[in-house]
């Protein structure tokens, strides 16, 4: 009796057709993503979690804070933490290699 969810390793999970279009050396070089993948990328890019909490903790900082100084002690500790830190992280990965961008 044969298992119904088990999985052939021997056949290839992509068509040899697949393979040769997904590779990235085979695709032209000169080739631009559509319009609305370029539009989607900016506005992703700009309401990123690190472009949105950078002015919203220093707006929130120098409202609540008694002095200017004190302000922004808190907002870069609390920008190191919230966005800086895992911006870096992740960035220094994907130069090394061991992450892959989000936008290939």
């Amino acid at each position: 009796m044969t298992e119904p969810l088990a999985i052939n390793t021997e056949q290839s999970a992509l068509d040899e057709a697949e393979e040769i279009i997904s590779t990235p050396a085979l695709t032209p070089v000169g080739t631009r993503k559509p319009r609305s993948v370029r539009i989607a990328r900016q506005v992703s890019n700009i309401l990123a979690p690190t472009t949105i909490s950078i002015p919203l903790v220093l707006l929130v900082a120098l409202y609540k804070a008694s002095s200017t100084i004190s302000a922004l002690e808190y907002a870069g500790l609390t920008l190191l933490f919230l966005s800086i830190g895992p911006f870096a992280y992740i960035l220094i990965g994907v130069r090394l290699g061991k992450r892959k961008n989000s936008h290939p």
